[in-house]
This record gives C-alpha cells, structure tokens and sequence, in this order.
C-alpha cells in the first residue's frame, strides 16, 4: 500500500492531492441517487406521451430546434453549423413523439435553459443518460454517455438544474444569484476551486471545509441518509481525513493522472498569460490610435473651419491655431510614448515572473512523477540494453566506413595509388524515370523517395559511370556529422542534403560480387560488415542485434553490383530481404542489361539512371590537384584544349575513363584519330609501362596499328588477353561478362602454359583491374578489364583475327538475347576499323537477328537502332582507310529522320539504300528531320529528269537530295512525312508495295500513280491527288484518305476492315462489297448511293452529310454509330450491342428502330421519327432529342443524367429517374406533374406542366422555367444559385436561398414579402412586387426591375453596374454608385438632385429630378433625358455619340464635342452658340 505523504514533500500539496481523492470518492456516494433519477424521469417521460405499442420514431436535435437557437446555431457564410445539410433543417416530429419529449426536458429544467448542445435527441428512447446529459453545462459533455464518465461537476449540475431533486434534499436548491449558497453550490465551489488553481496547493482550513461540506451533503437525512453507497462514502472521507485510508498502487495512479493533467497545464500558463497581455496592448494600442485619429480628425476639422474664417479674422488668429496644433500633437506623441513604454515594462515583468514560475512547477512536477514511478516499479523494473547496444553498433559501422572507404584508388592505371574520396568526388548526373518521362535529381531526398508498397530502389547505369563511387559517397555523408559544415561543400551543391540521410539509424553498404554464394540480404551484411568488425564471440550476438535493429529502426541497404550477383545461376533476380523488414529502404546499383533481362517492372518502385558527372572539367582539376598537390590554372586550361583537339568529349561522360585519360595525359601520353586509334593508343601505352622494347607494324593492313610502338612486341600477350575479353563479353552468363574469377580466366586460357605470366601482364599494364573481396569468409579476389570499352576493343581484336567465332559463339550470343545487336554495338564499331571483311560478315548475322525481331515488333524498335549501329561502324571504317566499295552491310529496313544528326550520316544512309536496294523492304523518310535539305523522290535517272531534277537542285541553292527508288522493286512498306516532294511516276513500278503512308505536308507534281500496286493491304495518305488502279483488290485490310481521289471502286478488297475517306474522295455506288470483312467505316466524302452489305461485321459506323445511304437494317456487334447523311429509311433495331447513337437531320428513324436496344448509353436523334419507343432502354445516360422527333408517351427510367427532348411528347415520366444531373425540356413536350425528384442540378424547362413541385430536388442549383409552367408555391431548394422564372406561381419565396446570385422572374410571378438574399448579383424583375429593399444586396452588380415593382427609396449597393428601372420609387439616390456604366429610370422614379457617377457611359432617364448635374461625366457614349428632369448648367465633354435633351437646361455647352453623330433637343433647352460638328 501506498502513502500519500511519500509522493509529495509539502503538505499542502499532499492536501491538494487528498482533495482530489475526496471528490472522488463524493461522486461515487451520489452514484445511486443520480442513476435512479435519470432512470425514472426517462420512464415516466414515454409512459404519460405514448403506449408502447407505437414505434419510437426518433428525430435529431437539429430538427426540433429551430434556427437560430441562442448558444447552439453559430452562423458563417450563410451556412449554419447545426442545420447544414438538408437532412437537418427544422421540423416537426412526424409522430408528434420527439417535440413533447423536448417539452418535458424544458419544463423539468430549472431555469429552462437545457444543453441542448451536450445531447443527441435519437438516443433519448433508449438511454435515459442522453436525457440527464440536458441539465449538464453547456459544453464539453456531448461524449459522456454513462455515469462513469461523468465528472463531479457535470453530475453537481444535474442535481441543480433537474426540478425533481426538490424533493430529495432537506435543504432548498439556490433558485437565484442572491439566495444563499447551499451544499450543492459549495460542492461545485469545491471541485472548481481544486481543479483550477495554479499552484497546486490546499490549506489545513480549506482542506478541514472540504471534508465538513462533502460528508454533510453526503449525509443529507431526506434521501442519502438511507443511501448505503453514500454511507460507504461518508468512512472513506473520515479515513482519509484521519489519514487511516488505504490506497492501492493502481487507485493512487488513477488519483494522480487527473491531477497530473492539471500540473501539465501549468507549463502554459505563461504563455497563456503573455498572449492575453499582448491581446490587451494590441486592444489599448488600436484605442491609442483610434484616439490619436479622432483628435488628428478634430484639429484638421478646426484647421479647415480657421481656413473659412481667415478672410475675416488676423494673422495672429492663424499663430495662434498652428501653435495649439502643434501643443495637441506634442502632448499626444507624449503619451503614447508614455503607454507603450509603460506596457513594454509591464510585459517583460510578467513575462518573466511567468518564466520563473512555469520553470518551478515544471521541474517539480517532475520529481514527484519520478518520485511516483520508483515508488511504483521498484522491485519489477529492468533495464534494457537495446538502446545501448544499438548506439555501439552504429558507432562502430561508422568507424568502420570511415576507415575502409574513405580513400580511393585515383586510377584503374594505379590502383595502389590512393587518395581521400572528397578530395576528388564531384557529383555525378542522375535522372530520375516518372511515367515515362525524366527528370534531374541533386538531393538525396529525390533519390531517396520510395513508393509506399514497393521499398526498392534501382539506379541503373553503364560500367564505369560512378555507381560504386556514389554509394561510397552515400555511406560517407551518412558517417559525417550534420552539424559540422563540409568544406566542399559550397563546391558541391549537388547533394549536400545529409539531414535526408540522417533520418536512416543505420545504412548498410554491401558489394554483391563478393558474395555470390549468399541468398539474403541479412546473411551477406554480416558476412562483409559484421564479421568485419566483431570477433567470434560477438558475432552472433550481433546478428541477432541486426535483426533487431532492422525490424525496428528505418534503414537503408545499398546493394552494390547486381548484375555481378550469380547465386543460383540467375535463377533469382536478386537477393532476399524478408517482407518483415518493412522499414528498410533498399538502393540497388546495376548495370541496365540486368534490369531490362531479369527485374520485372512491377518490382521497380523506383527507377533512376548515372550517366556520368555533372562537371567532369571539375573532376580533371581534381585529378590534377592531387597529382601535383597545388592548383595549376596552366594544366586545367592546357587539359581543356587537349580534350577540344582531339575530339574526346565523348569520353568525359565516364568517370572511369576520364580519370584514365587525365593520368595518361600528366604522364605525356596523348589519344587522338578514330575510335581505333585511340584505344591503340591507349593499349600501346599502358604497354609501355611493362616493355620499353618497341617495333613497328610496317606491313599491317590495320590502319590503327601503324603508329604504334609497344603492341608488336607484346603481341603474344596481347593476343591471350583478347581472347580472355572476347570470351568473358560473349558468356552467356551475364554476370560474368565483365567481372570474372580467376579460375574463369585460366579456364578461356587452357591451352595456354603461361597462364600466371599472362595475368601478371595484364595486371601490370593496366588492362586487368584486380579487386579484393569484402567478405570476411569469400577471400578470393575478382578481375575486370579496366573498362568495358577496352574490353570491346580487345574483343574486336581477337574476332578480326578469328572470324570463325562469328558463326559460332557471336551468332549463338545474339539469338539468346532480344538485345544482342545493341550490347555489341561498340564492338562492331570497332570490328569496322580493324577488319572490314569480319564486320561485313558480322552485319550479315546482326541483319538476321533484327529481321527476325522486327517481324513481330514495331518496325523502329528494332530496325532503327540497327542503322545507327551501321551508320556509326561506316564511318569508322571510312576513317580508317577503308574503301566504301568494300563495304557490304546487310539491311532491310532504312530511315530518313532524326536519328541522322548530321549531312554526313544522311549520305551513309543513302549509300546503304542503294546498296541494297534488291533487298530494301521498308522505307521512312521524315523530311523536317534535316531543315537545310528538301528531299525529292524520283521515278529513275532518265535524260528527261535530269534536266529537271538540275533545274531544281539550282533553284534550292544545293540544299537538296535526289532519291531514285526505281531499283527497290521488293518495297512493301513506304512511310512519307514532312518536307518531301514525289515525282508522279515515282511509286509506279512498286508491284509488292503493300503498306503505304503518306502525310504531313508531303507533296507531288501532279497526280500520284500507284495504278502498279495491286497487292495493298493498308493506305493511309494525306491531302495529294492520286492515281489508284482502276479497282482497288487484293489483301487490302486498312484504308485511310485524306487525299482526292475520283470514283474510288472498293468492291473487290473482300478483306478490307478499316476505311476511313476524306471529304475529298467520291465513293462509286456499289463499291462496298458484299462479302466485305468491315468492321470500321468512317466516309467523311461523298457517295450517292451508299449500299451496305446486308450481313456486315461493322462495329464503328460514321458518315458524312454527303452520302445518301439506301434504306438499310443495320447489324452486328457495333457499339458507336454516327450517321450524319441522307437516308430515308433507317432500321437499328438488330444492333443489340449499340452503346452510342448520334443521327443526323436528314435520317429517318423507324419508330420501333432503338425500343429494344438495352445496352444503349448515350442517345442523339436530330432527324424524323413519328412514334420513338424508348420504354425498354434502361441504361440510357444522355437523351438529346431534335424537334423533328415525336416520342411516345414514356416513363423514363434507369441511370439516366443528362436529358434534353426538344421534340413532341404528350407525356413524360421521369418519377424513376434517380441519378439526373441535368434537365432540358421543348416548348412541345408536357411532363406529368409531381414527377421530378432526385439530385440533379441543372433544369431548363420550356415544356407545359399544370403543377411543377421542386421540394424533392434538393440539390438544384441553376433552373429556368417557360410560359407554360405552373410552379406550386412553396420553399425553393437552399443551394439554388440561379433562377430565371417565366412561369406562373402565386407566392414565391426567395429569403431562404442564400446562395442565390442571380434572380429573374417574369411577369406572371407574385413575390411574397421579404429581403432579397445578400449575395444576389444579378436581379432582372418584372414579376408584382410592393416593397422591395435592395440596400444590403452588397455584391449586385447588374440590377433591372420592371413596372409592377415598388422600390422603396434609398440608395443601391456601390458595386453595381447596370440599372434599368421601370418601378416605382419616390427618392431613388445612385450618388454613390462608384462603378455604375449604364443607366435606365423610368417615369414613376423620382431621382434625387445631385452628380452623377464619374464612370457612365450610357444614360436614359425618362424620370423626375429637379437638379441633375453631369458636369464630371466625361466618359459618356449616349445620354437621353425625359421631360420631367432639370439639367443644372453644364459643358459636355468626352466622346458623345448621341444625344437626345428633352429635358430643361439653360447654358447647355456642346463645344467640347466633336464625336457626335445623333443630336435632338427639346424646347427647353438654352443651347449656347457653338459650330456642330456632327459625323
């Protein structure tokens, strides 16, 4: 058991504590008494208002209160908190159960005033509680719903409030303010006075109070006397007032979390406090000014009424003023300054007295809650190690990162040669794919952003690009410490975000490669970090650490090198991290054949690319810098035109082969020529390094050998290590192709005796790269050729010298993978400059692979990038002496578009189509491709065109390109686009030509002939002129003309299915043909006969007005049709799949055509039908209906939302028609009254209804209602924004909508009385109207009221623009009209004398007013003014067009104007003498 004196060290807090536990112990005494009551009242309420055989019908408290209710209803914007939405508007019980229940609360109440806020009436029938909860405070008790949750006060203010009770005290209840307190007043005294002190503190006498009052009113003889849980209470005060009571551990917790609530608040009170203070320095401060305006206001009044008497009175009245202005202000700077250093004072005393006070109870509020939590789990607290453990292994993976990454090796040329990783790191360029697009990254938060359901990030890039050097990078700033700035790091803004990396507790960094026999993630992170760090006997324990640490704490797990991971033969694309670890995020780095091979996309959840660094000029300075250990300005710019010269920007964009470059160069070794030669230069000098012997290849028919030195001499070793590359790029493993195993590379070399002298060699040279594994158990290191291009081009080597291989292992390689050609492409190119023969033949394979892809791909796929791969190893070939002759590359397939950057290219491409031309079969030219050449398609070098292909190639200045395509008899596909002229005769002897496109502004000489091409299965050309044969035929499947063609005849292509003809195409009659295959048929031409065939496939059906089609039963499985043309007898009704239908005005529509279509949707009829059946349509969405349709009488059902009949109908239902947004009805149409109801939110009626009744459509927002409309008068929906009512309705009632922005209403309409909503815009009236106030119609801009209204006088809101009046009003006032433009006042409007507003334009007053002025009206277009006005003096300015004066006018002055056009005064006018100009 525990002591209350233990928890405190001063008494009187000890006694604040105890009188907690006494109000406690207080309520539960009243527990029974209270429960008794509320359950008695609750019956006795429902067995004096109903039998219990009636149901309970329940309403909410908002329909039985109505609006406003004092303290309930809180306003804002129109919208009241307690009566919005709809479904909580006020009204009547509709048993009359729910308002005699209210009634009773109220009368039961004592000062009838219930809360009705605290209560929920649906809960009253069954929870006698929701009752009591009336006579509780008004706030903060709405979610107590039993006794137990209740607190002392809320069930003191039952006791007071519920009249019942009367009758179970001895003592009598206060009944007001003045009448002494009783014992439950003091009860609440007690409980507010304990709850809110702010120092926690009760005194020996208060305490003594306390306990008298509490034990007196628990022992009241009337009721509680005989309560034997009031009794109960009674010891339990006594106990704890002798301090004899027991208290468990748990009861003592209960006790202290409210009261520790209470101390928590304390932290606030200064706060609290200061916000008050400066709410009331900001109240004096706005008085201070309020004041300082009003005596500014005062004296600049006395000094205007001074100004007016000056004439009169002496300049010493005027010192005298200036003076006692001068004394005001003085004395009023005076004391404000005095108040604001007073308040400024005050605020720092009270702010610091708060400080110290919050300080205090804060820090003792802590003891006692320490005190408490010892005395409480003393004897079963433990403490964990967790935390500790956790902390000790970060540190230690912090030190251990820091130690094995933090230096890097400057070259694969030195790799024992080493420097620190932020001396030379510079930021590589990373690319982000979102949906298909890309997007830069440089923070860490982009990269690091993963996708809710998928933790994986991949970041592809190609071998030597930075993948492994910016995950080192990652792994480094996630060591350093945030706090301390990195000195770099303004050199760096790329990335400097370390605070993204800091949110991960740990980051594990693990090189795949070196554990290629571990399946998990977990196993492969202890295998190279864990075992690193901990000895045997720590190991384990720290496994189980890591599993731990990973479950619990967000993580990032950079897997390094997947596509060097080979566990379980490729098998499994990566390895495993169990779904549990949920809160790690996992970063892969693989190269891209890896991911587009193995991964699926699904797994991808985020994607990103390194394709190099961003300022690889930074990275040379770097490299210099370390090299020379000072900054040399002369090196950097010497470097700059060294890479300029010899063209080797290429390079740069890999970090690995720029840090090669920039090495070589600082040794003297400089690359230059073609791609051949470079690498010859480059291998030759990292020979030089290991053999000073030098020898020439004089007799070599390499072009690139010639100029080297140290190959020759070495060519033994040289020869082996090609091999070992050819082999190791061409394995179809593929994790192999470019890191390998020792034992792999003896393997390729296994005739060879001097293996180990073979790869010291190469080691030693540079051209292999030796790396030692990070795991602790795999020790065995791995090779790699420098770079994946040194690799190619040794690989190159080795295939010029052996060009058998490319029948067997290269042929073998490029059928396994889709994208074999592409990952060779470098090879190739170097194949070209090294053995033309062995490329010639290498291409031939490549065709063959392409070949077989692009038959069942997209032609550019594949076949696209197949021509650059030729284009770039021409070039190479041509740049290493190589005769074009002997160029022989194999291709099919030949594009003119942006793939060729370049003049040169583009006569590659040429060569190449010449030279196959008997093996061409597609051809695509996008002529805007080169801007500087027009391209011109000839039909054959002949001594006719070459005169005029000469004439032409003059008169474009050389810009031009001459294409003979009359050797490429084997075309089958053509695609035209762009800045392309054909000769006529150019396609005409294509017989195989099956595919031909020809648009975007493409252009021919005259008409087209393509009459030779008789097996065409797709046509798809743009606006020219052509020749077709006689009849089209054959295999033809897709016909597309937007070009002119005269009387084409189709009968014959039976297996035609898409055609689609311009406006510019005359179809002949029959041209369908009856066995066609058709399934869409778009004729936007012409046609004067248009027969279908009576059994058709056509599922897409659209004809222009231009057509005449026969009478026809349409079928078949189409869901969209549009006929726009003439047909006179049109029959849908076997077409049961139609979804959409739209008919143009020249159909007619057989009545019973669309009765049974039930998957019919969207619905558009502009011709003739008498009788349209719609009853069995019941998925109808839309109905537009012309006025050339007569429906039959419907109800109109389904998931109607749009509907818009302008035809006749003599009865329409639309009762069933729940899900309306929109209604249009015609002047010819009767809707059946009482059939509108649901949530639609447009209605435009012009039909006849006898009883239009809108209450049902209580979303309505917009309505305009015809002549022919009765409107039941009656409450419109709330939401309505805009109405216009020609209709008739006796009583309409617009004060409720107070959304209401625009009102019209015709002449049939009698308003009731009331304001006009507030928000209203627009107001166009010429209904009856007496009385009508727009004064606080604050946002009216537009304002035209018609003879039967009766405008009460005053002025209209600033803000409008257009007033057009024909009412009445006896003192209209529009001087303040500030933004008024134009203005109309009948004659029953007397206006009040005054100016007018700066901004009319147009005035037309016909009304009385006996002084108008205009004289400040320059703006003014047209004025006419009535009989009954009088026009103060006033010379007219601006630019007045027309002017009509009837009114009266002396010293009218028109001089001013010279714009006028129209001019007519009356008798009363006095014109000054002018000159008119009139025009």
């Amino acid at each position: 058991m525990a002591k209350l004196a233990d928890v405190f060290s001063e008494k009187e807090r000890t006694n604040w504590l105890k009188s907690w536990l006494a109000i406690d112990i207080a309520k539960s005494g009243l527990q029974h008494l209270v429960k008794t009551e509320a359950q008695n009242f609750h019956s006795s309420i429902y067995t004096s208002i109903f039998s219990m055989q009636t149901p309970l019908v329940c309403c909410s408290t908002a329909n039985l209160l109505t609006c406003p209710t004092p303290k309930v209803c809180k306003i804002w914007r129109k919208t009241c908190s307690m009566h919005d939405p709809a479904s909580n508007y006020t009204r009547p019980c509709p048993v009359n159960i729910c308002d005699k229940v209210m009634g009773q609360i109220a009368n039961n109440h004592r000062y009838r005033g219930p809360s009705w806020k605290c209560t929920s009436a649906q809960r009253w029938a069954s929870h006698p509680w929701e009752i009591a909860k009336c006579y509780f405070p008004e706030d903060g008790y709405d979610k107590q719903m039993s006794f137990e949750d209740t607190d002392f006060n809320g069930i003191i203010s039952f006791l007071l409030n519920f009249k019942p009770f009367d009758q179970r005290f001895s003592f009598s209840i206060k009944q007001k303010p003045t009448d002494p307190a009783c014992l439950l007043t003091k009860a609440r005294d007690i409980c507010k006075a304990v709850r809110h002190t702010s120092v926690c503190k009760v005194t020996d006498i208060d305490l003594n109070d306390y306990f008298t009052t509490l034990t007196d009113l628990l022992g009241d003889p009337t009721s509680l006397a005989h309560d034997s849980s009031a009794q109960d209470a009674v010891i339990k005060l006594q106990q704890l007032k002798q301090d004899t009571f027991k208290i468990t551990t748990a009861e003592m917790c209960n006790g202290l979390k409210e009261a520790q609530q209470i101390l928590q608040k304390v932290e606030h009170t200064a706060e609290e406090a200061i916000d008050e203070i400066k709410k009331y320095i900001l109240t004096c401060t706005d008085d201070i000014k309020s004041q300082t305006g009003i005596c500014k206001e005062e004296i600049l009044y006395s000094r205007d009424q001074c100004k007016t008497e000056i004439v009169t009175q002496t300049v010493s009245c005027k010192k005298i003023l200036d003076s006692h202005t001068t004394t005001c202000k003085n004395e009023i700077e005076k004391k404000t300054n005095t108040c604001k250093n007073e308040f400024d004072d005050h605020i720092i005393k009270c702010k610091s007295e708060f400080d110290n006070n919050a300080a205090k109870y804060k820090e003792e509020l802590k003891e006692a809650s320490e005190n408490v939590l010892h005395f409480i789990t003393v004897d079963e607290y433990n403490p964990c190690n967790y935390e500790l453990a956790r902390e000790a292994l970060k540190q230690q993976m912090k030190r251990y990162y820091s130690t094995r990454f933090r230096h890097t090796p400057l070259s694969v040329l030195m790799l024992l040669i080493d420097k620190p990783l932020m001396d030379i790191y510079v930021p590589p360029k990373i690319q982000k794919h979102v949906d298909g697009k890309t997007k830069c990254v440089d923070k860490y938060k982009d990269i690091l952003m993963r996708d809710a359901q998928n933790n994986l990030i991949f970041l592809k890039g190609e071998a030597g690009t930075g993948k492994t050097t910016f995950a080192t990078k990652v792994v480094l700033d996630w060591c350093s410490d945030s706090s301390k700035s990195d000195p770099t790091s303004q050199l760096r803004e790329n990335f400097n975000d370390k605070e993204a990396l800091h949110e991960y507790e740990f980051v594990f960094l693990v090189t795949l490669r070196d554990s290629p026999s571990q399946l998990e993630v977990m196993h492969i992170i202890k295998e190279q970090i864990i075992d690193n760090i901990y000895g045997d006997l720590d190991r384990e324990k720290m496994y189980i650490l890591l599993q731990k640490v990973m479950l619990k704490e967000p993580c990032l797990v950079i897997q390094d090198g997947l596509d060097e991971w080979t566990y379980s033969d490729g098998k499994l694309p990566q390895p495993l991290l169990p779904t549990c670890y949920n809160l790690c995020t996992v970063l892969i780095t693989t190269r891209p054949w890896k991911l587009e091979n193995c991964i699926r996309d699904s797994c991808i959840g985020s994607l990103l690319e390194i394709t190099g660094v961003n300022k690889p000029y930074m990275l040379a300075n770097n490299i210099l810098v370390s090299c020379y250990n000072e900054h040399n300005k002369d090196f950097n710019s010497e470097f700059k035109k060294y890479i300029d010269k010899n063209q080797l920007e290429h390079f740069l964009e890999v970090p690995m082969m720029l840090t090669m470059i920039v090495c070589l160069w600082v040794d003297g070794l400089c690359l230059k020529g073609t791609a051949c030669q470079i690498y010859s230069s480059l291998l030759d000098s990292l020979l030089a390094k290991i053999n000073n012997e030098n020898e020439y290849f004089y007799d070599s028919p390499v072009f690139c050998l010639k100029n080297t030195h140290f190959i020759k001499p070495n060519i033994k070793f040289v020869k082996s290590i090609a091999k070992v590359a050819f082999y190791c790029l061409f394995s179809l493993e593929r994790e192999k192709s470019l890191v390998f195993s020792e034992m792999e590379f003896n393997q390729y070399l296994q005739h060879s005796a001097d293996k180990a002298e073979i790869k010291s060699f190469a080691l030693n040279a540079g051209i292999l790269s030796q790396r030692r594994s990070s795991s602790f158990t795999n020790r065995s290191p791995s090779l790699s050729f420098v770079h994946k291009s040194i690799q190619e081009f040794l690989a190159a080597f080795y295939i010029a010298d052996n060009m058998n291989v490319i029948d067997g292992e290269i042929s073998e390689f490029v059928w396994r993978f889709d994208n074999g050609h592409l990952q060779i492409c470098e090879l190739f190119k170097f194949l070209c400059g090294l053995n033309i023969d062995a490329a010639n033949k290498l291409s031939c394979v490549l065709y063959g692979h392409v070949a077989r892809l692009s038959s069942n791909q997209p032609h550019f796929c594949k076949s696209r990038s197949f021509q650059k791969i030729l284009i770039s190893g021409f070039k190479e070939a041509k740049a290493n002496r190589n005769d074009e002759n002997h160029i022989h590359f194999k291709l099919s397939h030949i594009y003119f578009d942006f793939s060729l950057s370049c003049k040169t290219e583009m006569e590659i491409a040429t060569f190449l189509m010449k030279a196959n031309a008997s093996n061409l079969r597609f051809w695509y030219i996008f002529g805007d491709a080169i801007p500087d050449y027009e391209m011109l398609v000839s039909e054959g070098i002949t001594y006719n065109n070459v005169q005029e292909n000469e004439r032409m190639y003059k008169a474009h200045e050389g810009k031009y390109e001459l294409f003979d395509i009359s050797p490429c008899t084997y075309l089958e596909s053509i695609h035209l686009f762009g800045q392309v002229t054909l000769l006529p005769l150019a396609l005409s002897n294509l017989h195989n030509l099956k595919h031909i496109t020809i648009q975007h502004r493409v252009t021919v000489n005259g008409k087209l002939d393509l009459s030779a091409s008789h097996s065409l299965e797709t046509v798809d050309i743009g606006n020219i002129d052509v020749v077709f044969p006689t009849i089209l035929r054959g295999n033809m499947t897709s016909l597309k003309f937007t070009c002119n063609c005269d009387y084409l005849d189709l009968s014959l292509c039976h297996n035609l299915e898409t055609n689609e003809l311009s406006s510019g195409v005359q179809l002949n009659c029959n041209s369908i043909s009856l066995q066609c295959k058709i399934k869409h048929l778009n004729i936007l031409g012409s046609c004067d006969g248009l027969n279908l065939p009576p059994d058709h496939n056509i599922d897409t059906l659209v004809i222009s007005k231009n057509v005449r089609l026969l009478p026809t039963t349409l079928r078949g499985n189409m869901e969209n049709i549009k006929l726009f043309c003439m047909c006179s007898g049109l029959d849908l009704s076997l077409c049961n799949n139609l979804q959409e239908i739209e008919l143009g005005p020249d159909i007619t529509l057989a009545p019973s055509s669309i009765a049974h279509l039930h998957n019919l949707k969207k619905l558009t009829l502009q011709g003739t039908c008498n009788g349209l059946e719609l009853n069995s349509c019941h998925n109808l969405e839309q109905i537009t209906i012309g006025n050339k349709i007569t429906l039959a009488p419907v109800a109109l059902r389904g998931r109607l939302k749009h509907v818009n009949v302008k035809g006749t109908c003599s009865g329409l239902d639309l009762t069933s028609c729940h899900d309306l947004e929109s209604i249009e009805l015609g002047d010819d149409v009767i809707l059946i009254p009482g059939s509108l109801s649901g949530r639609f939110k447009s209605l435009t009626l012009q039909c006849k209804c006898a009883g239009l009744d809108i209450k049902a459509c209580p979303d309505l927002e917009t309505f305009k209602l015809g002549f022919g409309i009765t409107l039941i008068p009656g409450p419109l929906p709330v939401r309505v924004l805009s109405i216009n009512l020609q209709c008739t309705c006796d009583g309409l009632d617009v004060s409720a909508l107070h959304c209401l922005e625009s009102i019209a209403l015709g002449k049939d309409i009698t308003l009731l009385p009331g304001r006009l909503p507030r928000g209203v815009r627009k107001i166009d009236m010429h209904c009856k109207y007496s009385g009508l106030d727009i004064s606080e119609c604050y946002e009216l801009e537009s304002i035209a009221l018609g003879k039967d209204i009766t405008l009460l006088p005053g002025r209209p809101p600033h803000g409008v623009r257009t007033i057009d009046m024909q009412c009445n009003c006896s003192g209209l006032d529009i001087s303040e009209c500030i933004h008024l433009e134009s203005l109309a006042l009948g004659k029953d409007i007397t206006l009040l004398p005054g100016r007018l507003p700066r901004g009319v334009r147009t005035i037309n007053m016909q009304c009385k007013c006996s002084g108008l002025d205009i004289s400040r009206n320059h703006s003014l277009d047209s004025i006419a003014l009535g009989h009954d006005i009088t026009l103060l003096p006033v010379v007219l300015r601006g630019r007045v067009k027309t002017i009509n004066l009837q009114c009266k006018c002396t010293r009218l002055n028109l001089s001013h104007i010279h714009t006028l056009r129209s001019i007519a005064l009356g008798k009363d006018i006095t014109l000054r003498p002018i000159r008119l100009l009139v025009e």
